[in-house]
């Protein structure tokens, strides 16, 4: 499935990850940039990365998570995750793991 979406155009590939985040939520564009970014690593994977980065508690980050984020960007189309962007995609991650 990854190999068929790298494979569309590139030009079609964004559009098609900005129709996602406007018609199906920032969850799905970033599940498609991350498709698209890194052959070994899956949009879940980062999912649940990112639910440990960006805890919903509402406590502040460690040092560590802090570090950590900057470095989830080489998986999520090279920039930085917004906040709201990173707790929606991880609790929507974690929901389908629970499902599993």
């Amino acid at each position: 499935m990854r190999a068929a979406w790298v494979a569309v155009d590139a030009q079609l590939r964004r559009h098609l990850i900005d129709w996602a985040g406007t018609e199906l939520g920032d969850p799905a564009a970033s599940a498609l940039q991350i498709a698209q970014r890194n052959e070994h690593v899956t949009p879940l994977a980062v999912g649940l990365a990112l639910d440990v980065l960006w805890p919903e508690e509402g406590a502040p980050p460690t040092e560590t998570q802090v570090s950590a984020r900057v470095r989830v960007e080489a998986f999520v189309d090279g920039k930085a995750v917004p906040v709201d962007v990173a707790k929606a995609v991880a609790r929507l991650t974690k929901a389908a793991v629970l499902r599993l």
